[in-house]
């Protein structure tokens, strides 16, 4: 869930709670870090690759996403039946209380079989810890989400004129309307675009169909 930032202020993001440490640069690969929604400040996620940072945000642009800590730690017993530790890149709360323990991998580094292989394994652990193990690759990015996600964060900035007139438009909101549409209503030119587009984020309006945030992009109250 991506959602508006606080006004006023400001106070600091909570730290991340990666289990293990994270290098924050490198000259040898992308590393970053994102505040994502969690309490008032927010907290920061840290990422260890690009393809890590897409997933990131493209999975909290998913309604059904709650949350995502990265580097979380699990303990199982390796093939010869020696105590090992696993760090998954990312464990993702769902909404229907399900954990998803995570390894996002770029498809090169599975030709040896060995990271599918381990994983497999591991998935037979987790009972009582995780729901799935689920692998991470360029491959299932879905392009779409990860553009509406990208566009989320960069609107999230709070301007209480324009979202208290886009929350009202949303309460009045019958059906479904396109956000030109509802836009052109507001009739506070961009900011109104970009109040409507935190009305998204925060799932008091919802897409009708899988479609790019756009003024043609058709919409309806969140559930």
């Amino acid at each position: 869930m991506i959602s508006n930032h606080t006004s006023g202020a400001y106070a600091p993001p909570a730290p991340s709670c990666a289990a293990r440490s994270v290098a924050v640069a490198s000259t040898a690969h992308f590393s970053g870090q994102i505040v994502i929604p969690d309490g008032e400040t927010g907290r920061i996620v840290l990422a260890e690759s690009h393809l890590e940072f897409s997933w990131i945000m493209s999975l909290l642009a998913n309604p059904h996403v709650e949350t995502i800590v990265e580097q979380v730690p699990f303990e199982y017993l390796n093939p010869f039946d020696k105590a090992a530790t696993k760090y998954f890149d990312l464990v993702v709360s769902m909404d229907d209380g399900r954990k998803l323990a995570c390894e996002v991998k770029p498809t090169v580094r599975l030709k040896s079989g060995r990271v599918i292989a381990e994983l497999r394994h591991i998935a037979r652990q987790t009972e009582g810890h995780f729901d799935e193990v689920r692998l991470l690759t360029e491959k299932g990015l879905d392009r779409i989400a990860l553009f509406n996600a990208e566009m989320f964060f960069g609107m999230s900035e709070v301007d209480h004129d324009a979202d208290v007139l886009a929350a009202a438009s949303v309460d009045a909101l019958v059906g479904s309307a396109t956000l030109g549409e509802m836009t052109r209503a507001l009739e506070f030119g961009a900011r109104g675009f970009r109040a409507l587009v935190r009305q998204i984020s925060s799932r008091r309006l919802r897409f009708c169909r899988h479609e790019r945030l756009s003024h043609t992009a058709l919409v309806r109250k969140g559930a």
